[in-house]
C-alpha cells in the first residue's frame, strides 16, 4: 500500500512513532518487564540467529548426518558447545 497516496509520509512515520512510544510506555502486566510491538520478537530472534547461528536440535543433527553420509556429502555443523556422538 502506498501510503503517500493518502497522506504525507513523513507525518504518517511521525505518527507511528508516537503510538509505538505510547505503547511501549504503557503500564505493563505483572510480572512483564516489556512490551512488544508486532514483529519485534521475530526480528530480533532473527538478529541474534545471524549473530549466533540457528540452533537445531540434536535429532536433527544425527539426521543430516545420516542423510549426508548416504548420498555422500559431509556434515560439517556441530551442535554450539558440545560434540554430537
Amino acid at each position: 500500500m502506498r501510503i503517500d497516496a493518502f497522506r504525507p509520509l513523513d507525518e504518517f512515520k511521525a505518527d507511528m512513532d508516537r503510538l509505538i512510544r505510547m505503547m511501549k510506555e504503557a503500564p505493563k502486566a505483572v510480572g512483564q518487564e516489556r512490551i512488544y510491538i508486532h514483529g519485534e520478537k521475530e526480528f530480533e530472534l532473527a538478529e541474534r540467529y545471524e549473530r549466533e547461528g540457528v540452533p537445531l536440535l540434536k535429532e536433527v543433527v544425527r539426521q543430516l548426518q545420516a542423510s549426508g553420509e548416504e548420498v555422500g556429502v559431509p556434515f560439517d555443523l556441530t551442535p554450539a558447545g558440545e560434540t554430537v556422538e
